[in-house]
């Protein structure tokens, strides 16, 4: 461990849970030189729970009692699925460590179970497709929420007052009160600092059929046209969206079926910070993005996609469409721009799709499919094992790493 890495000390225990109360235990998830994430255990009887720390001075700073927030609104809805937030200690109720460095921290209630992403593949195909339709069935519940639905707007006010003005967005791009805004912020979200990987351009249309051009900077990337009458519908589309729905951030656990057969069910959808108010499409264009970043079971990604597209999980309306296009162009320049920058990522990301065959289909509805067999229009997709996607990660890493 680098000593400039963030611990729970004794400091901080006291302060969170108090002198008489401090965790018997506490194990690391996540650890930085900003931030660290712990599970924390007590032999009292009291649940465990997860303890979230990022660093005042971090660039960009936190947003934690704004992510509690999102976290609460989607609890509301979804209660049973989402931990509760037990606790936020943000501004002034801060914590202060042993070297007097201030961290802002949230306590989240323990959600029992393991992660989808450690058991899908011991699945059978018959579970597989019910923990699915249970995603399905949350998800659905989610995009009848809007942000000025007055729970929403009740829950937002203090920790992010945006909320009361915007129609739509999040914490990552802001939170902003049109479509053109909205187009802006999100070009200025998956741009690169310092790189070129894209124009928009606004068109100068005399009939008054005005818009942008999106172009990427990359040769094989088509353009975008974005008429003004798309963007005026995206905040009558925006409604609550997870936008990160991989297996890592679904909590599963078992039942019994039959004569002991193990089953499981959905327990927990964990991980907010990427949540707001979107178009559906922005969510299903992030389930593109993160198949081989993310999310390493593309079983997984062929299941829960045919799946939302059933339930009509967004419709192919002119603007959805030109929304999954702009996103394309944003997407897949950054990777481009990564993959020849030797970002160890884009190169797993690119080895992980060639090595299942995987491409984009024409219709970026439909997603990534089989560039040689018909096998993945019914939901099934080639699939690789924990230990061959872990040999992947480590050639692809040697590779790179020679090549610097």
């Amino acid at each position: 461990m680098d000593e400039r890495d963030v611990v729970p000390d004794e400091a901080i225990l006291a302060y969170i849970f108090g002198a008489s109360h401090e965790p018997t235990s506490t194990t690391l998830v996540l650890q930085t030189w900003e931030k660290c994430v712990f599970r924390a255990d007590f032999d009292n009887g009291e649940p465990s729970c997860f303890v979230r720390m990022e660093a005042k001075d971090s660039d960009p700073p936190p947003q934690l009692g704004a992510v509690s927030a999102l976290q609460a609104v989607a609890a509301h809805y979804l209660p049973g699925l989402v931990p509760k937030m037990l606790k936020t200690g943000v501004g002034a109720d801060a914590a202060v460590n042993k070297q007097g460095r201030r961290f802002e921290f949230s306590v989240m209630a323990f959600a029992e179970g393991e992660t989808l992403e450690a058991v899908w593949d011991d699945l059978s195909l018959e579970n597989q497709q019910a923990i699915v339709a249970e995603l399905s069935t949350a998800v659905q519940t989610l995009h009848k929420v809007r942000l000025e639905d007055p729970v929403v707007q009740d829950l937002l006010a203090g920790p992010v007052p945006a909320a009361s003005t915007a129609r739509l967005g999040c914490l990552s791009t802001g939170f902003v009160a049109d479509g053109e805004a909205f187009l802006i912020a999100l070009g200025q979200k998956w741009e690169l600092k310092d790189r070129h990987l894209y124009d928009i351009d606004k068109i100068d249309a005399s009939d008054g059929d005005d818009g942008f051009f999106v172009f990427s900077a990359f040769d094989g990337i088509p353009p975008v046209t974005v008429r003004t009458a798309h963007l005026e519908q995206w905040p009558h589309e925006a409604v609550f969206c997870h936008n990160d729905l991989s297996p890592r951030n679904i909590i599963v656990q078992t039942t019994t079926v039959g004569a002991g057969k193990p089953w499981y069910r959905v327990s927990g959808l964990i991980d907010w910070e990427m949540a707001g108010f979107y178009p559906p499409a922005y969510e299903l264009a992030l389930h593109d993005k993160y198949l081989g970043t993310a999310n390493m079971q593309a079983s997984f990604y062929g299941l829960l996609r045919r799946e939302l597209l059933a339930t009509v999980f967004v419709e192919r309306t002119l603007s959805q469409t030109s929304l999954l296009g702009v996103l394309q162009v944003f997407n897949e320049s950054r990777q481009r721009r990564l993959y020849d920058g030797l970002n160890i990522p884009a190169h797993i990301r690119r080895r992980f799709l060639d090595r299942l065959g995987l491409t984009q289909d024409a219709d970026l509805f439909v997603g990534w499919v089989a560039r040689d067999t018909e096998t993945t229009k019914d939901g099934t997709y080639p699939s690789l094992s924990h230990a061959e996607v872990d040999a992947l990660i480590q050639d692809v890493i040697q590779e790179v790493q020679a090549k610097r």
